[in-house]
């Protein structure tokens, strides 16, 4: 509307001898979102390095994504439904899908040790695992700090879903694993890899991401020794390492009240992933994330390891930047008072 204005002249209009344009600098995702995605420049900030003061460059997101039209068909559209918010975060949280989108700002609001994503600027965008490495090239030209929650997603050697297992020639179907990153198909190697080996630095630009997906955890299950469970979604992961709780609510319904019953009637690890996995694959999972908001003591439902040791990195990496920033910003401070 406002380029309207400026061109309603009579000299100007549909004439094409003289141009106009119209320059709006922008904290609002509302005006992000009514501009074509061609037209939007990205003011980056580069944190500190070392003595060195912050500094920006300016991101053509034009340019992001040079001639593969379709993955940048997606992208734009997909952002500019749902989140031009990104361009305006502190980091971003790509989910799997609805579950997680509740479930995991559940544990960040419930969690003292997560509070600090509170106080930052964080954009979560609900993408699974097949769209997510989609979203790379916005992601690396932005410099955008990105955690990825994603799942396992084991499959056999003719891509048929299956229950994760070691040494039985297993893969991952996920496209963000294998393609972003660890750039691993092999289920054995991304179930051995260590928290370091699933995070990617760019030293260019200074920023990192990582992937979060489910790992092995150790658990004592009712009176058995302590065994290693595998895991393939939010869901079992999270039923397991609460098994306690979630056999012990009362008034149960829908996919929680099979969980536990699969709880009371399984006596190992192996028999309960199973049926778990069994009920998962008729039950409504988006509904059980719900159920989970009415627990009377929410901080006794601990988060699954991999999405607690995701969001602890994140916590890492934000304050690494702004203490960057803050040092940076000292620095430059003291500098210039000694100046003439």
């Amino acid at each position: 509307q406002a380029y309207k204005v400026l061109r309603n002249h009579d000299n100007l209009k549909d004439s094409k001898k003289l141009k106009t344009q119209m320059v709006i600098s922008t904290h609002s995702s509302h005006i992000a979102h009514e501009c074509e995605f061609d037209h939007l420049r990205y003011f980056r900030r580069i944190p500190a390095a070392q003595s060195s003061v912050p500094l920006s460059c300016v991101v053509n997101l034009g340019s992001v994504f040079g001639t593969d039209l379709e993955t940048k068909r997606f992208v734009t559209r997909y952002i500019q439904v749902t989140h031009c918010d990104l361009f305006f975060a502190d980091a971003a949280i790509f989910v799997e899908g609805p579950a997680e989108r509740i479930i995991v700002p559940f544990f960040v609001q419930q969690h003292p040790d997560l509070v600090k994503l509170r106080e930052c600027y964080i954009t979560w965008l609900e993408i699974g695992g097949s769209h997510a490495h989609r979203l790379r090239p916005l992601v690396e030209h932005l410099g955008l700090t990105t955690l990825i929650i994603t799942d396992l997603d084991a499959c056999d050697s003719d891509g048929k879903k299956a229950v994760p297992r070691r040494s039985a020639n297993l893969f991952t179907r996920n496209h963000t694993l294998k393609t972003w990153w660890p750039s691993e198909n092999n289920l054995d190697v991304l179930l051995d890899l260590g928290a370091t080996d699933k995070s990617k630095w760019y030293d260019n630009e200074r920023f990192a991401i990582r992937v979060a997906y489910q790992c092995p955890v150790s658990i004592k299950y009712k009176e058995g020794e302590k065994a290693e469970a595998l895991f393939n979604t939010l869901e079992d992961a999270l039923v397991i390492e609460n098994h306690a709780i979630i056999s012990g609510q009362e008034d149960a319904t829908g996919l929680w009240a099979k969980f536990k019953q699969a709880i009371q009637d399984c006596d190992d690890l192996d028999k309960l992933r199973d049926e778990l996995n069994e009920a998962l694959s008729k039950g409504s999972k988006a509904e059980f994330a719900l159920n989970l908001l009415e627990l009377e003591d929410p901080s006794q439902l601990k988060p699954p390891l991999y999405i607690h040791e995701g969001l602890r990195w994140l916590i890492d990496q934000l304050k690494s930047r702004q203490d960057g920033v803050s040092v940076a910003s000292i620095d430059g401070a003291t500098n210039s008072e000694d100046q003439p």
